[in-house]
């Protein structure tokens, strides 16, 4: 059987806990079993490899804001382009024996159609892109407050 931790060695242990080793290292350090370190570390409220879940909760959120922001922008440039050619007619490029011919061709009403609910869907995205953003802690997407739960975030 083994011997019961001391009040002494238990503050030891509770100490180690803040270093972020493993239940596994701390355990071997202080020649105890894993379940006995877990134990203790069930009892102050310690959760192991939490730290880590943290920081890569936090390194997918920055790529990922990163990768919303390309997003974001990309579909921005886009929408003004097709505002700026909205009225505009579309010069068609057509070959012929003599070389190219650019040809003006105005949109039938199926065209601007087409285009206006193509900026519109641009639009939508940078703004539900900047409302995910801005969202302050309300208003989070799902995976956020999935991720937010699981690192112990508030969501």
């Amino acid at each position: 059987m083994a011997k019961p931790v001391t009040p002494d060695e238990r503050a030891r242990i509770v100490e180690a806990l803040s270093t972020g080793d493993s239940c596994n290292t701390i355990a071997k350090n202080f020649h105890r079993s894993p379940s006995t370190i877990s134990a203790i570390a069930t009892d102050v409220g310690h959760r192991f490899g939490h730290s880590a879940l943290t920081r890569a909760h936090e390194a997918r959120s920055a790529y990922a804001a990163e990768a919303r922001g390309e997003v974001a922008s990309a579909a921005l440039e886009r929408a003004r382009r097709l505002l700026a050619e909205f009225e505009a007619a579309q010069p068609v490029v057509t070959g012929s024996a003599d070389g190219p011919v650019v040809v003006r061709v105005e949109l039938d009403a199926r065209g601007q159609k087409d285009r206006a609910q193509a900026m519109s869907t641009l639009m939508r995205t940078v703004l539900d892109i900047d409302r995910h953003d801005n969202a302050g802690g309300r208003d989070v997407s799902a995976m956020d407050q999935w991720l937010a739960a699981m690192t112990g975030g508030d969501g």
